[in-house]
């Protein structure tokens, strides 16, 4: 019997996993996604750990378009503050 069961569509992140995500300017034209977790990737994709254990995957590093979007509008204003600063 499994003790905790995650509900259907939860947008939970996972203990602390929501506190290792990071993001950085990966070239000009695009951004990386990463956990900064050792147990990150085991989690986001599944696979098998330890002693065998098998873990489901449990998708946490992905961004939504509406994600993408409010990206964008925050990449733009700080870009323009950084050109009528100069």
């Amino acid at each position: 019997k499994r003790r905790f069961i995650a509900s259907a569509g939860s947008a939970k992140t996972l203990g602390l996993l929501s506190e290792s995500i990071s993001m950085r300017l990966d070239s000009a034209t695009s951004v990386k996604v990463f956990s900064h977790a050792v147990i990150g990737a085991i989690h986001n994709y599944g696979g098998t750990a330890g002693h065998g254990a098998k873990i489901p995957a449990r998708p946490f590093l992905f961004l939504t378009d509406r994600d993408v979007a409010h990206c964008a509008e925050i990449f733009e204003e700080e870009l323009l503050k950084a050109w009528e600063g100069a």
